[in-house]
């Protein structure tokens, strides 16, 4: 687990949509208050975090697909393809679950695809159990686990 100076554990949300990030920020606060949560509104401004050298790296990055410019799955072949951040966690959570994106994603190194839930209630799962992801391995689950979907 990658930890910040001080010694509290920090995610990142890459996420163009505000109202998105807000609510991330919210459930956050219902499962664990003591996590720093960094949000981000772009791929662009991801990429630009990870090389700051004063910037704490993320113990996960929860990442969105659909985003201008660059979108989620790009930057996560970046991401992965840089060997200073490819050990990096990156949780997909995305309201698409075409199958072509979740095997690209897949593919290119993401520990699990989440469709974006309905629920409140179902986002504060999707953040309780990629937070409980075993720090000591890659967490690529076998392709059957890899994507969640909330129906509700």
């Amino acid at each position: 687990m990658t930890q910040n100076p001080t010694n509290n554990r920090h995610i990142f949300l890459v996420d163009d949509d505000q109202e998105d990030r807000e609510l991330f920020s919210e459930a956050l606060s219902y499962v664990n208050k003591s996590i720093s949560l960094t949000e981000l509104p772009s791929a662009f401004k991801l990429i630009e975090t990870l090389n700051n050298p004063d910037t704490p790296q993320p113990e996960i990055i929860f990442l969105d697909i659909n985003m201008p410019k660059l979108n989620g799955l790009e930057c996560l072949k970046k991401i992965k393809s840089t060997q200073k951040f490819k050990d990096l966690k990156v949780v997909i959570l995305s309201t698409y679950s075409h199958a072509d994106d979740i095997e690209e994603a897949y593919q290119n190194g993401a520990s699990c695809y989440y469709v974006k839930p309905t629920l409140f209630d179902n986002l504060k799962n999707i953040i309780s159990g990629a937070l409980e992801f075993n720090s000591n391995d890659n967490c690529i689950p076998s392709k059957e686990k890899f994507l969640v979907k909330y129906l509700a």
